[in-house]
């Protein structure tokens, strides 16, 4: 009896590899055949049983050259595999690659694959904020809790000079966007804090001025609340304030695009005795267009 049971695991136990050998074979006629470009393929296609089959192949065989292709990515648009999945939304072939980086020596490795740029300067957060939250916290957690490193890279900027919460804004996911700045949460961040809400783009538009231009009052709210109103008042109006390329501020932007409630909320921002002369100024301010309209600098928003 107890030698049949040793036959009976045995079996299985052969039968487990030939079927693990064998799903190779599904997609491929000869495993010597595969190169890393397969697995490349398999991410575009958002394959996840591929990915998931591959990565345990090459892990097996070579898991130092693994890493350094992972990290190296595609020859021509330098995507790695992890634009890719961040791109396509699918959260299990994220937390396949990420899982891939697992001994002390590879967390290293991990955030430079995390920290990857593509052609165009995105990271895969940048592909990411477009509406994938699961995927947003994954990539975050992998930092494990390294506030300088998270934060180092949610204000990586792409080509347009575009953070990863300004995209968020302009996609208008609020849930996504306070994730992002709830990263700064912590006591000594604050100056980073207000650099980060501060920050304009080729254009100088800052995320007030998105967020007011696409009437996405949730976001508006969570910007403005994002100041502290007692320590910080003299940095929200500044936010508030801030001027485009066009001369043009978030208020402006909003009255022209009709967005009622967003021209209430950017108006109490100003206490009307204290912060009175700050307002006239604010509600007076004229665009490039209305101080010359044949100027150089009225160009707008692509």
């Amino acid at each position: 009896m107890i030698f049949l049971m040793q036959w009976i695991v045995f079996t299985i136990l052969i039968f487990s590899a030939f079927a693990s050998n064998n799903a190779i074979f599904m997609h491929y006629k000869d495993p010597n055949e595969l190169s890393y470009t397969d697995l490349d393929q398999a991410s575009l296609e958002d394959n996840e049983e591929k990915i998931n089959i591959l990565l345990n192949y090459f892990s097996d065989k070579d898991k130092e050259n693994l890493i350094e292709f992972l990290i190296k990515g595609n020859e021509q648009n330098k995507n790695t595999a992890l634009h890719n999945a961040s791109k396509n939304g699918n959260i299990k072939i994220v937390n396949h690659l990420l899982n891939i980086f697992n001994t002390k020596e590879e967390k290293t490795k991990l955030i430079q694959y995390l920290l990857k740029e593509n052609q165009c300067k995105y990271t895969a957060l940048h592909f990411a904020v477009n509406g994938h939250k699961g995927i947003v916290e994954l990539l975050l957690s992998a930092f494990n809790n390294d506030e300088k490193l998270m934060i180092h890279y949610i204000m990586k900027e792409n080509q347009d000079q575009h953070t990863a919460l300004q995209i968020a804004v302009q996609k208008k996911n609020p849930e996504i966007v306070q994730l992002l700045i709830n990263v700064f949460d912590g006591q000594n961040e604050k100056e980073k804090k207000i650099e980060f809400l501060l920050k304009e783009d080729e254009y100088k538009y800052t995320i007030l001025h998105d967020a007011s231009y696409h009437g996405s009052k949730q976001i508006v709210r969570i910007l403005l609340d994002t100041f502290n109103k007692e320590e910080e008042n003299e940095q929200l109006i500044e936010f508030v304030m801030k001027e485009d390329k066009s001369k043009n501020t978030a208020l402006y932007l909003t009255i022209i695009n009709e967005h009622e409630d967003i021209v209430k909320l950017l108006l109490s921002v100003f206490d009307i005795k204290k912060d009175k002369e700050k307002l006239m100024e604010y509600l007076m301010k004229e665009n490039c267009e209305k101080k010359n309209s044949s100027s150089s600098c009225c160009r707008k928003k692509q």
